[in-house]
């Protein structure tokens, strides 16, 4: 501001009691001047910060209320409307008293109900079906808290709590899925929640590093939309994009348009496939081009199979039962029967086979070797002691 000398700061007051306006951080070699007191008149105080010297050039001052015999108060609201009618929650971040919900009535806010909640920094209200949600953070709690007001009662009810430390961000967004996600950014994590039909409640379903800024996207790519989220810190910033699978998905499903500039030879498609527990055989899929562009033409080797070999131990782990690990059987006037369970455990596909031998004192045993061959999961082999 080279052809300013003073600026205006306003500030509401209540109540008898006195407050400083500390002006800090200077620029550029900027002095700073002696402090003022003002008198409740509830009502805007204007405060004038001049400069006397430098008026050639632009500097900067940051300022700052703190609180001495007065204290400020910081109100956090959720504005939402139901049925036709306007609410609105308050908080107020640095006092004890519990969160309020207000309602909208003949030009002015009346004061409906207390929330078991207190302290609340940050806070977000939608609307999903005829039911409203709130979700709720504190600065130093150790979790989030979602409540939820349900067609038919008077007012919010505890639904759900998100396990995240002293979050500083809530971002709450609805992709082209229809799903309600929630990014919270903590103190050293961010996490995304997605909402879990079938489990009536948010997942996890992202932990990513710390960010001070988080926020959502819809791009176009082709001929559909692609769903991302945008987590900043500093001056880097890390792009996730939200793609739908099913239990039974072992690979990403995913498209793109390569672009070859003048002189590229080569360019790198990346497919994320999944690991899961569960117990698979061989399986593929392909990766293939098409619709090339400005005169290019699809060469001979147009796609690629991916094999995805057994895994997860597919076809089983043989091993002997627990009940058959110790057998103590003593020689009787006439032969005996020994049996002994063989376990096939995890996965069950195929027919396997596993040989068996004995040894040790065998003398008085038959058959001393032989061949489990089978589909089921639980096999006994006998074995015969001789009299």
């Amino acid at each position: 501001m080279p052809n300013e000398v003073t600026e205006l700061i306003r500030y509401r007051v209540k109540g008898d009691e006195k407050f400083q306006l500390i002006l800090t951080n200077p620029s550029l070699g900027l002095e700073l001047g002696e402090s003022t007191t003002v008198e409740e008149a509830n009502t805007t105080v204007y405060l004038k910060v001049s400069r006397s010297n430098g008026l050639n050039v632009s500097v900067s001052v940051e300022w700052e209320t703190l609180s001495d015999t007065a204290f400020g108060i910081t109100l956090n609201v959720a504005l939402f409307p139901r049925g036709g009618i306007t609410y609105l929650v308050v908080s107020l971040s640095n006092a004890s008293q519990s969160m309020l919900l207000y309602q909208w009535l003949n030009n002015e806010f009346r004061n409906l109900h207390q929330l078991p909640a207190k302290e609340i920094k940050h806070m977000e209200a939608w609307i999903s079906g005829s039911d409203i949600y709130l979700i709720t953070a504190k600065e130093s709690g150790n979790s989030s808290e979602i409540f939820v007001w349900e067609t038919g009662q008077s007012t919010f009810r505890h639904f759900q709590s998100l396990p995240v430390c002293a979050v500083r961000n809530i971002h709450v967004f609805m992709p082209p899925s229809g799903l309600v996600h929630i990014l919270l950014s903590g103190k050293d994590t961010t996490a995304l929640y997605s909402w879990n039909s079938e489990g009536n409640q948010f997942s996890a379903m992202l932990e990513a590093p710390h960010a001070d800024h988080v926020t959502s996207a819809t791009a176009r790519s082709l001929n559909s939309s692609k769903s991302l989220i945008v987590l900043s810190v500093d001056s880097s910033s890390q792009i996730y994009e939200l793609t739908t699978i099913s239990n039974q998905s072992d690979f990403i499903p995913s498209s793109g348009e390569l672009i070859f500039e003048p002189g590229d030879m080569e360019a790198v498609i990346a497919v994320n496939i999944l690991d899961d527990m569960v117990p698979e055989e061989e399986e593929c899929f392909k990766v293939w081009l098409k619709n090339p562009k400005g005169g290019a033409e699809i060469g001979v080797h147009g796609f690629v199979n991916i094999i995805i070999p057994s895994n997860d131990n597919a076809y089983g782990v043989i091993a002997f039962a627990q009940s058959s690990l110790f057998k103590q059987v003593e020689e009787m006037e006439q032969d005996s029967l020994i049996t002994l369970n063989i376990e096939r455990l995890i996965g069950t596909y195929g027919r396997v086979t596993v040989e068996w031998i004995a040894n040790g004192s065998i003398s008085d045993v038959f058959p001393a070797s032989g061949m489990v061959c089978n589909h089921i999961t639980d096999v006994r082999e006998a074995l015969i002691v001789l009299s």
